[in-house]
């Protein structure tokens, strides 16, 4: 049985792929878990392919092809269809996760429904980010407009809740 479905929606293969992979097979989680490689590029499979010599981690690893709708949340939607585990843990294809960010987020799916993680924005901020994102709240959720919300980046949930309300919006 697996513990919990890591979803990871690639629109391209961009180098930070290699260090998220590395990254996510140095997690302290000690359970069974998947990772599930939700490809949205046409063409890129084989370039996807070679970047996961950097995945080294005891875990499942499928590809799935959800390039027929190019769309972030409709790759996201087709890798949480394809998870195995009760759990669903989201994460970006062009961010680095920290080792302990999978046991943090499955810990907290003891005491609540639905979780977020913590955004590093300095490391990997992309230019005029500021335009389109609000800043993340140190110490918190991000909010917009005096509400917290959870970023599909880094986030976990029961995989009944999720399919329940319908995913995400595409």
């Amino acid at each position: 049985m697996i513990d919990v479905s890591v979803v990871m929606p690639i629109g391209s293969v961009e180098p930070e792929l290699a260090d998220q992979l590395r990254a996510l097979s140095q997690q302290t989680f000690a359970g069974p878990w998947e990772l599930v490689l939700s490809l949205n590029a046409p063409g890129a499979r084989n370039e996807l392919e070679a970047s996961l010599a950097s995945f080294t981690a005891d875990a499942s690893v499928s590809i799935i092809d959800s390039s027929s709708v190019r769309s972030a949340s409709h790759a996201r939607n087709a890798g949480a269809a394809a998870a195995k585990a009760d759990r669903i843990a989201f994460c970006d294809a062009d961010d680095i996760a920290d080792p302990a960010w999978l046991s943090t987020l499955v810990a907290a799916l003891d005491h609540h429904r639905a979780v977020g993680g913590f955004l590093e924005e300095d490391r990997l901020a992309v230019p005029g980010q500021e335009n389109w994102r609000p800043p993340a709240t140190p110490g918190g959720n991000p909010s917009f407009l005096g509400h917290d919300y959870l970023v599909s980046a880094n986030m976990a949930l029961w995989s009944d809740d999720f399919h329940r309300a319908g995913g995400f919006d595409e």
